[in-house]
């Protein structure tokens, strides 16, 4: 009865290590050890056998219970998870959607401003293409007799822009480059550079001061920038010294009183 009662000890111990109650199973061990060795009738152990035996039982039902319960727990987590993680994925995707939208914004608004740049360039050539034709022997030199500069028209259909854009390549090659009668508009100088672009009345100012180019510490200086200096010399590197120098300065600073 003792081995008897000892395996069954054993067994119990075991099967609640398999439940992590290392510390309960020993305890456990002893009592039925105890209770085997020191036994008076075998109607007694038995019935504290049962007793163990049904409270162990309830005891491994509910922890049966309570892992169940952490499994389904469990996956209602993984199910939030893999939402959250959609959620994320979705708004990256509607960023990415925003982003193409502003890029083709951006590149319908270039569009745009190419087609004002063209529509001012055709109505000048138009314009003065409706007064050279007031001179009839002036306008049938420039234009040929049919009007279109003596040149082969493809019978294909073309817009309007094209057209502008032949008539202008057409007149190039007859001698009669429009880039030349072309200048910016200078609006509030921020867009324009002061030495490096056909802005004023003739060559660029790089060209026409060439002293004053050399001694400016910021080429790339603005129309803008250069007009608000209270003096021109403020970005110079040094002040003229008289001689060429003094006289370009000279000449700069008259040009720019008679016009500003």
């Amino acid at each position: 009865e003792i081995v008897i009662c000892a395996d069954i000890a054993c067994k119990a111990a075991r099967a609640m290590n398999r439940y992590h109650l290392a510390s309960n199973s020993f305890t456990i061990y002893v009592i039925y050890l105890y209770c085997a060795m020191t036994t008076i009738s075998n109607t007694s152990c038995i019935y504290f056998y049962e007793a163990a035996k049904n409270h162990l039982t309830q005891r491994i039902e509910n922890l049966d219970g309570k892992m169940d319960q952490q499994v389904e727990i469990s996956k209602l987590i993984r199910s939030e998870v893999n939402d959250a993680r959609e959620d994320i994925s979705q708004i990256g995707y509607d960023l990415d959607s925003l982003s193409q939208l502003v890029s083709g914004l951006n590149g319908k608004i270039m569009t745009l401003e190419e087609k004002q740049d063209l529509t001012n360039l055709g109505v000048w050539y138009l314009c003065n293409k409706a007064d050279g034709n007031k001179k009839v022997g002036q306008g049938t030199a420039i234009h040929g007799s049919d009007g279109k500069v003596e040149a082969s028209m493809k019978a294909s259909t073309r817009s309007c822009w094209l057209n502008i854009l032949h008539e202008v390549n057409v007149l190039s090659k007859k001698g009669i480059d429009l880039k030349k009668f072309m200048r910016f508009k200078v609006g509030n100088g921020e867009n324009i550079m002061f030495w490096e672009d056909t802005w004023n009345e003739g060559r660029k100012f790089k060209c026409r001061f060439p002293r004053m180019y050399a001694l400016e510490s910021c080429k790339s200086i603005s129309v803008g920038r250069k007009l608000a200096q209270s003096s021109l010399i403020d970005s110079f590197r040094r002040s003229p010294r008289g001689g060429a120098e003094q006289q370009q300065y000279n000449d700069l600073e008259d040009w720019l009183l008679l016009r500003f």
